[in-house]
């Protein structure tokens, strides 16, 4: 009930202090800044290369052993002798690995770590979510 209720309170406070606007293109979190941040050149938008990308990007779940499930996407020929798992680092995402062509001459698996993204939340018990603890589920 406390961590549901500081939860809560971290939740209004960022929509406080950054406050939402529409969602990022891979159904990923939306954009915290209601003003546009200045870039030279001004960034208008979101480039019609990396739209179209997206919009061709599925996402996929999995259950792991654990009964946790993990969401993930995958990119490039599946007959590919050459399998690539990209995770991303803290705070970001499996959209992070999205470029404006997918890898060549790879199969490409891109996973959101546990408590990231659309992976499970919540760990089973008192443990901590890690790269290790990570590392041994998606083997």
């Amino acid at each position: 009930r406390k961590l549901q209720e500081r939860r809560a309170r971290r939740r209004d406070h960022l929509g406080r202090v950054a406050p939402l606007t529409p969602s990022h293109p891979g159904g990923g979190p939306p954009f915290p800044f209601s003003k546009p941040i200045p870039t030279t050149p001004p960034m208008l938008g979101w480039d019609s290369e990396f739209l179209g990308r997206m919009g061709g990007i599925k996402e996929e779940v999995y259950v792991l052993r654990s009964d946790r499930s993990i969401c993930y996407f995958r990119e490039g020929p599946e007959s590919s002798s050459r399998v690539v798992v990209f995770i991303h680092g803290s705070a970001q995402s499996k959209w992070l690995w999205v470029r404006s062509a997918p890898p060549q001459g790879v199969h490409m698996v891109a996973v959101d770590r546990m408590g990231f993204g659309g992976s499970a939340k919540e760990p089973p018990s008192d443990e901590q979510y890690g790269w290790r603890e990570g590392a041994d589920e998606l083997v």
